[in-house]
């Protein structure tokens, strides 16, 4: 596609060096590729079969976005981060996703299904160590796991648990790391070779051995103690920390993957006292050059970020003014020299020497870097490089 009104660039080669940077890192661990909400917003169905080859498996949120991977091509194992509805188990089951589980109602469903389908269900066990959302308490993992390792036509391919605060070392995160050991070593140690179930094979662990992960992209960072066999990755993949990475050893590991750009398609210049956009929240001081660019918040350049965002023009950072509109955004543009309509305007990303990376845009939006880029517009015309 062209760059029109309003595009995103996305980089795939930046995304397969940022995958193989982690997989330094975490190794002999292997990284679960996160595509889910259409891999953050950047097209799902494009980018999984360049990752394929390096990625130990993918995992989405919902089994529709399971079963696109599958209409692909993709081959590796999928895995349904969030808890499936009964009317989509048969969907997932045809096409050879493994299903997140947390409670017993659901699996005998999945069990009877399975033995109808004449298929066996491969499921991970979500444990709640403090994440609060979902997942079996930890007390009762043992007992749990044991009723499902025994109902037929079920396969506990792993166990997993989820971190709520892994942007920092904390004392809360430690400790969910170590009730996650102790809870899950006795149940994914390998049996002896007399009592193994088939029920039990792992394709990353072995004969006999359940894997297990807890590490999302901060954790990677932050936790190296989280790894065990498995660590699910999504922004990181994308370009972006989920913290701030001054200060980190890692600052400079992962290479940007988007830029979301527009254009000026019209331009004026205003008054001392004249206002700009809805509510009039913009008044200006002095004589002030506007340009009107093609972006607004149904692009998924949110309202939020009115009078505290700013875009690039010429290499020049220009500041919102007035309220972001649906479709268009207004900028002061009294400091750069020569900008015109038609002139490309940077959003996120780098133009000449300067950069807006999307941990900035998260933080003048006071929200997090995985909301800025899975709200990306669907009108937004999305650019593969390769």
């Amino acid at each position: 596609m062209e760059k029109s009104r309003a595009w995103a660039e996305i980089d795939i080669a930046a995304i397969r060096a940022n995958l193989n940077a982690i997989r330094k890192i975490v190794a002999p661990a292997r990284v679960l590729a996160c595509v889910k909400a259409n891999a953050y917003g950047l097209g799902a169905s494009t980018i999984a079969p360049f990752v394929e080859k390096d990625a130990g498996m993918f995992g989405v949120a919902i089994v529709s976005e399971g079963v696109e991977l599958r209409r692909v091509g993709i081959k590796k194992r999928i895995l349904v981060l969030g808890l499936a509805p009964e009317e989509e188990f048969e969907d997932g089951l045809k096409n050879g996703l493994e299903f997140t589980v947390a409670d017993r109602k659901s699996v005998r469903k999945i069990s009877a299904l399975a033995l109808r389908l004449k298929k066996e269900a491969a499921v991970h066990l979500k444990v709640d160590t403090g994440m609060g959302r979902l997942g079996v308490n930890s007390k009762e993992l043992p007992q749990f796991y044991c009723w499902c390792r025994n109902l037929p036509g079920i396969r506990i391919s792993g166990i997993f648990t989820h971190f709520p605060v892994a942007e920092t070392r904390n004392d809360f995160t430690l400790k969910q790391i170590e009730t996650f050991r102790e809870v899950t070593t006795p149940l994914t140690l390998p049996l002896p070779a007399g009592e193994r179930d088939k029920r039990m094979v792992s394709h990353f662990g072995g004969e006999g051995r359940v894997v297990r992960h807890a590490a999302n992209s901060a954790a990677v960072f932050n936790y190296p103690e989280s790894y065990f066999d498995l660590v699910r990755v999504g922004l990181a993949l994308y370009g972006s920390f989920p913290f701030s990475p001054t200060g980190s050893p890692y600052k400079s590991l992962l290479k940007p993957v988007v830029t979301l750009g527009g254009r000026i398609v019209f331009r004026k210049e205003i008054d001392r006292g004249e206002t700009i956009s809805y509510g009039r929240i913009f008044q200006a001081k002095k004589k002030t050059r506007v340009a009107t660019v093609s972006v607004g918040y149904a692009d998924g350049y949110g309202r939020n970020l009115s009078r505290k965002a700013s875009v690039l023009i010429a290499g020049k950072r220009c500041p919102v003014i007035g309220n972001i509109c649906m479709d268009m955004t207004m900028v002061d543009i009294s400091e750069v020299g020569a900008a015109v309509v038609g002139d490309e305007v940077i959003l996120i990303g780098c133009q000449r020497k300067e950069e807006i990376r999307v941990e900035e845009v998260a933080g003048w939006a006071s929200t997090v870097p995985h909301e800025i880029l899975s709200r990306i517009g669907s009108r937004v015309n999305r650019i593969y490089k390769h």
